[in-house]
């Protein structure tokens, strides 16, 4: 099972790499082996072609560099919700289609428990302003 996982990555690391004709998406560098970094996870994201995905904003293909650059603009940054220090929270709000949001664990999975598929299908200015309604479970 595992080998079959490494080698739909490869495959799809590939793939990326054939689509942007060799280059970075971020600085345009030539690269011969980039890296796929996924922007969110929507649901289903794997049954669909990685040249789509990256059409849509879904992942794009980096160098290593980049790649590197842009976890670290992630790293640690307060909660929005309750201002506690986490680490990829950033991540965890695009993940809930809330951009520029940071949220820790705890906060990300309250709002899944209360929203649910919500999320997918509300606006992210009504998600915002609802944020501060939210109550924090510690």
């Amino acid at each position: 099972m595992a080998r079959g996982i490494i080698a739909w990555h490869n495959e799809m690391r590939n793939r990326a790499h054939l689509y942007s004709k060799g280059h970075c998406q971020a600085c345009n560098k030539e690269i011969a082996r980039g890296v796929i970094h996924h922007n969110q996870y929507p649901k289903g994201w794997k049954n669909f072609d990685v040249e789509y995905l990256m059409d849509v904003d879904v992942c794009v293909y980096l160098c290593q560099e980049c790649h590197t650059l842009t976890h670290k603009n992630d790293a640690l940054k307060p909660c929005d919700i309750c201002g506690e220090l986490t680490l990829h929270g950033l991540q965890r709000g695009k993940q809930l289609w809330i951009p520029d949001v940071s949220l820790c664990r705890n906060c990300s999975e309250n709002l899944k428990r209360e929203y649910g598929e919500i999320l997918l299908k509300k606006g992210v200015a009504e998600i915002r302003r609802s944020l501060s309604s939210v109550e924090v479970e510690k």
